[in-house]
C-alpha cells in the first residue's frame, strides 16, 4: 500500500517543473546539494525568483496572522449567464495556512525558489517534508491562478533598471 502511495506522489507532475526537459535525477535531493544534484532544468528553476504579480485585480491582505489573497472569477460562458441572473461575488477570497502564507510572503523577487525550500524546510522541518516537491507544487499552483511569476534575475536586473532610469527622467 505504501508504494502505491509514494508512487502516485512520484508520478504527479507539477507545472513549475512540467516544461523541463525529464532527466535522471535523485527524487529527494538534500537541502545544501540540492543544487548540484539535480539537471540542469530543474536547478535553473530551482534559482528562479518567484514573484508576486502586480496586477491591479490581484488583492492581497493579512488577517490573524494568515495572508488571504483577492483575485477575480474566471467565468466560463454559462457561469456568466448564471452570475447574470443569480448573482454574486466576481472575486474568490483565497485564506493560506500558515505555511503558504509564509511562501507567499518569501515570494518577493529577493528569494530564489531554494531559498524559499530552504527557509521553509528550517522553520517547519517534518511538517513540511518533502519540502523539494511541496513548495514547488504550492508555487505551481500559483502560478496556474496567475498569482505568481518565476523571474530569472537578469530579468527583475533588467527591472530594476528601467525604474531607475524613469525616477532619473
Amino acid at each position: 500500500m505504501v508504494d502505491k502511495v509514494s508512487h502516485k506522489i512520484f508520478k504527479k507532475k507539477d507545472v513549475f517543473f512540467s516544461h523541463m526537459k525529464k532527466e535522471n535525477s535523485p527524487e529527494k535531493p538534500h537541502l545544501k546539494r540540492a543544487t548540484k544534484t539535480l539537471p540542469t532544468s530543474k536547478r535553473k528553476a530551482l534559482l528562479s525568483y518567484p514573484v508576486r504579480t502586480e496586477s491591479p485585480d490581484v488583492k492581497w491582505f493579512e488577517r490573524d496572522g494568515l495572508i488571504v489573497v483577492e483575485y477575480p472569477k474566471n467565468f466560463t460562458r454559462f457561469e456568466k449567464w448564471l452570475h447574470k441572473k443569480l448573482g454574486g461575488p466576481t472575486t474568490i477570497k483565497r485564506p493560506l495556512d500558515k505555511i503558504g502564507s509564509d511562501i507567499w510572503l518569501l515570494c518577493d523577487g529577493k528569494h530564489t525558489l531554494l531559498e524559499i525550500c530552504n527557509i521553509i524546510g528550517e522553520k517547519y522541518k517534518e511538517e513540511i517534508e518533502p519540502v523539494f516537491r511541496r513548495v514547488p507544487a504550492f508555487i505551481s499552483q500559483l502560478m496556474l491562478l496567475g498569482l505568481i511569476i518565476p523571474k530569472t534575475k537578469e530579468e527583475l536586473d533588467r527591472e530594476k533598471a528601467r525604474i531607475v532610469d524613469e525616477i532619473e527622467l
